[in-house]
């Protein structure tokens, strides 16, 4: 195999839990820092708000592969009860993910301006 598969698994915590854009952030910045030289694969085995995140940055990124277990079945102590609902108003889909994708190059992408000139002289 001439690729390096890295899988990164969302650690179930309360900071990420329930907030899907924390879930995106992460999912960039690692997205940023490992695609170069992996291949990235999702395994999204946590809440459900996470596994919306896992979908936006999938979208923006279709060389991202996404795993999802399927489990034979689950332990009693798995879960208990139903909790919250959660509804996510994410607008006309198409624009939310053109913003963030904007969002995105300008953070990853785009060579920051300077007034000064470089320690060699050149301008930009």
């Amino acid at each position: 195999m001439s690729k390096l598969a890295i899988m990164l698994v969302l650690n179930v915590c309360r900071d990420l839990n329930l907030d899907y854009r924390e879930t995106v952030s992460l999912l960039l910045e690692l997205y940023w820092s490992l695609s170069a030289k992996h291949r990235i694969l999702l395994a999204p085995a946590g809440s459900k708000m996470q596994a919306v995140g896992c979908y936006i940055v999938k979208a923006l990124h279709p060389d991202i592969h996404v795993e999802y277990p399927s489990p034979e079945g689950f332990s009693q102590e798995y879960s208990s009860g139903i909790g919250a609902r959660w509804l996510i108003d994410l607008g006309h889909f198409p624009e939310r993910l053109s913003a963030i994708a904007n969002a995105e190059r300008r953070a990853y992408l785009e060579i920051p301006t300077s007034s000064e000139p470089s320690a060699a002289g050149a301008e930009y």
